[in-house]
């Protein structure tokens, strides 16, 4: 990368031979002689010198800077740009020196690396990433605010498989965005918001024309002041409409930069934020911080079914059913339509046993989308599994003397309904060769009789032309499977499968 550097410090120090020289020290007009003759090494020299004697010469430290940067040394660049910036802040020759400066830097190295992950994109060369990698890595050096520097790091470092650098990304891109989450909430306005709920802010003080994407949307920025601080909002409405509804939003950016650069907002702003609770949960196997983040994600984008279904997810895996259903329930109030969120209710009520509830809420969401196979197959699975519930509580009132054999009545209509279900299933392509779907549905049969017995031997058969196609790992599983139904029916078959699981 410092051979890139030095390119663009070269134009920047060409722009330093062309300047008048001004009634200045002994060592300034040694210095700039020094640089039209490219002799950088004395420019510096002298330059260090003056400023040990002239330490607010605000000229000095922008032509260090330069050459600096000629070495690729992009960090005491920057450092002693800083330095320059408050005294030169009156100079008009000079004041707009250090912001232009970092900004053709800025620019340069986003290109660049920009350049380079398409570059691996494409070719899936990973020699491209680590330039990228460099890029984003300076973009960060010259604007440590920037946060989609931080979220193209993090891309980046996934890619390259180095997950630990991508966390470290994506939690510095939280912490340059969370004065923007923070007023989201204060506000009450989020992702998915319309526009209406921004009136509440306060009056536009700025409002860039709409611009049209290539898929036909429209999207507007508009800037407001909150707390005296700015807040650039972009919106977006779908083509041939102007139903505008929040995108994004950036809140208090810095002020020494481009007038233009403080207007972006980040692309897309929960994204990185979700990507590092998924590495937080699949890297780090952390489910409370993954917890955290994806809440963080819902807290400014609630509609994100991703997140909220994450979220529920969550709570199961830690043992908190409750809280499961009450963020079930608040996803369910933003978004009655969606059945995922119903059949999430029912997973929960399927866990804790309670079958009625379960069954309920996968016939909902089925109501919505009766091709919706998760909730298909659950539903079937709760039929039958409180059909066995009866079962065994008559077994075990047959054992104490107080029943003296099976009320099928009680249970046959919930067998009946489970193998109904369990049907459709296994005619979906998700479940068409699953041999856990197809031999419960033989189970039923089985217990139903002789009334289902044209279906039972139907449905085996099924079972049994699965063997060629099961996986080695699932084997055993299948012909235990097999084991059960054979042995229950004294099928001369039982032999084989036995002698093939020892």
């Amino acid at each position: 990368m410092k051979h890139y550097i030095k390119l663009i410090a070269i134009l920047i120090v060409a722009s330093i031979v062309l300047q008048g020289f001004q009634c200045s020290s002994k060592e300034m007009t040694t210095a700039k002689v020094a640089i039209k003759n490219r002799d950088i090494p004395k420019a510096i020299e002298n330059l260090q010198k003056e400023l040990e004697k002239n330490p607010k010469n605000g000229e000095a430290y922008i032509l260090l800077a330069e050459l600096k940067l000629t070495e690729g040394d992009i960090p005491n660049a920057i450092a002693l740009m800083d330095k320059a910036e408050p005294l030169v802040a009156n100079d008009p020759k000079l004041k707009d020196k250090p912001i232009q400066f970092k900004f053709q830097i800025f620019k340069s190295l986003l290109e660049r690396g920009q350049e380079a992950f398409n570059n691996y994109y494409h070719t899936k060369d990973k020699k491209h990433l680590e330039t990228a990698i460099q890029s984003f890595r300076g973009v960060v050096i010259v604007r440590p605010n920037f946060f989609e520097a931080y979220r193209r790091l993090g891309l980046c470092y996934e890619y390259s498989e180095n997950m630990e650098e991508a966390i470290k990304a994506y939690k510095q891109y939280v912490e340059v965005i969370q004065p923007s989450i923070d007023i989201a909430k204060e506000k009450n306005f989020f992702v998915g918001s319309n526009t209406s709920k921004l009136k509440d802010i306060g009056e536009v003080k700025f409002l860039r024309g709409a611009k049209f994407s290539d898929d036909g949307d429209s999207s507007i920025v508009e800037k407001y002041t909150v707390n005296g601080k700015d807040l650039f909002v972009m919106s977006v409405a779908p083509k041939g409409t102007n139903d505008f509804t929040v995108r994004s939003w950036s809140y208090d950016p810095p002020k020494n930069i481009l007038e233009g650069e403080r207007e972006l907002v980040p692309d897309h702003i929960t994204a990185p934020i979700s990507s590092l609770a998924s590495l937080y949960y699949v890297h780090k196997k952390d489910r409370e911080t993954s917890l955290e983040y994806f809440r963080m994600v819902s807290s400014i984008s609630p509609l994100d079914d991703d997140a909220n279904s994450a979220i529920v997810a969550l709570y199961q895996e830690l043992g908190r059913p409750e809280e499961a259903i009450n963020a079930i329930n608040e996803n369910v109030k933003k978004n009655p339509k969606n059945p995922i969120f119903i059949a999430q209710l029912g997973d929960v009520y399927m866990g804790n046993k309670q079958f009625d509830q379960a069954i309920e809420q996968y016939e909902k969401a089925l109501s919505i989308d009766p091709n919706f196979t998760a909730a298909l197959r659950n539903v079937a699975a709760c039929y039958g599994n409180k059909a066995a519930l009866i079962q065994t509580e008559q077994n075990e009132q047959i054992g104490a003397g107080k029943l003296k054999d099976y009320d099928t009545s009680a249970y046959f209509p919930l067998l009946r309904k489970a193998a109904e279900n369990f049907e459709r299933v296994i005619k979906t392509d998700a479940f068409s060769a699953d041999p856990d779907a197809i031999g419960d549905l033989c189970g039923i049969y089985l217990v139903l009789g002789k009334s289902a017995k044209d279906k039972f031997e139907e449905t085996l058969i099924k079972l049994e032309r699965l063997e060629s196609i099961i996986s080695e790992n699932k084997k055993e599983a299948y012909y235990l499977k097999l084991l059960k139904i054979y042995g229950q029916t004294n099928n001369p078959k039982y032999s084989d499968i036995e002698k093939k699981l020892n």
